[in-house]
């Protein structure tokens, strides 16, 4: 009988400190791009998607126009946007007339019916 053994999370005990330090900071830097979602924030981004309408890149979508679809505070849906800020998903841009607009990051398009096909 051959026992097969899974060494991986062997490999950081027989790395140098300095490689090991290395990838803790990566790890912990970037596992937030893992883009798994809390439920606020799969309802914001589908909300936001639904109300993104126009071409490829535009938007004029704000917190309150999420919050007036999905019936959740304002206070609730810029902490899940500062999530999704964070995981890269999206991003806000104050406009000329001082509102924060939420914009679908162009690396998360494919999500968007209709912008996938511009991926």
């Amino acid at each position: 009988m051959v026992v097969l053994l899974h060494i991986e999370p062997l490999i950081p005990l027989i790395w140098p400190s300095w490689i090991l330090i290395l990838y803790l900071v990566i790890i912990k830097k970037y596992k937030h791009m893992t883009n798994t979602f809390t439920d606020l924030e799969t309802r914001t981004l589908n909300s936001l998607i639904k109300q993104l309408y126009a071409e490829p890149g535009f938007s004029d979508v704000d917190a309150r126009d999420i919050s007036n679809d999905i019936h959740y505070s304002i206070k609730q849906i810029r902490g899940a946007l500062g999530s999704l800020v964070k995981k890269g998903v999206v991003s806000i841009h104050t406009n000329d007339s001082n509102y924060d607009i939420i914009y679908l990051n162009e690396s998360h398009w494919h999500m968007h019916p209709e912008w996938k096909q511009y991926v």
